[in-house]
């Protein structure tokens, strides 16, 4: 399948399975928004898709956070015109006993996985 001029946004694209998405959109020819809270690696990425003469920029973004999921839409739309393709990659895993968990580390597994999501 063919993504020529259209644009995607992939959260959590600077690694793992975030990573091979954002890759493979670029590879199609989509332009690529690489979101993620880990700078350095999501400007690796870009690096790469542009090195293989296709588009994409990095927007440092933590999904549990409303403003920088608004500020990543507008970015977008500002750059691309569009967003036709939005990948909610971002999200962990906390492997361990539901009754060891902090309220904290609920909060955050939650506002990864779901709140972000609904965001």
């Amino acid at each position: 399948m063919d993504f020529s001029n259209k644009t995607a946004i992939v959260t959590g694209a600077a690694n793992g399975i975030g990573k091979g998405i954002a890759l493979h959109y670029a590879m199609k020819g989509a332009n690529v928004v690489v979101a993620d809270i880990d700078e350095e690696a999501g400007k690796e990425i870009v690096s790469l898709i542009k090195e293989q003469g296709r588009n994409a920029f990095y927007v440092k973004t933590d999904v549990r956070c409303e403003d920088d999921i608004i500020r990543l839409m507008e970015i977008t739309f500002q750059t691309y015109g569009q967003i036709d393709i939005l990948i909610n990659n971002a999200g962990k895993g906390l492997f361990k006993s539901p009754y060891d968990l902090s309220l904290e580390e609920w909060d955050d597994l939650i506002n990864t996985n779901l709140r972000s999501v609904f965001l």
